[in-house]
């Protein structure tokens, strides 16, 4: 299926600041936008919202979500071999 992205980076500091990608299946159109907030820890980009859009015709679906609350998660692990 054909499709495309794009990356806006901050030419300051190479932060993604969205992603935009593309496929095109026959008679329609499918979008899957990421936007980043502006704070996000350096080198951990975390999403802030996520659009998808579906066109097929003159029907348009979309779907909005947001994140937030972002916990870091640790796991430890040992191995003791007899």
């Amino acid at each position: 299926m054909p499709s495309r992205g794009r990356f806006w980076i901050d030419p300051v500091d190479g932060r993604i600041l969205r992603t935009l990608f593309e496929t095109r299946p026959i008679g329609g159109v499918n979008t899957i936008e990421v936007r980043f907030p502006p704070r996000a820890e350096a080198g951990h980009p975390r999403a802030g919202e996520m659009i998808e859009r579906r066109y097929a015709g003159a029907e348009i679906v979309e779907g909005k979500a947001t994140y937030s609350n972002f916990r870091r998660f640790r796991v430890d692990t040992s191995m003791e071999i007899k």
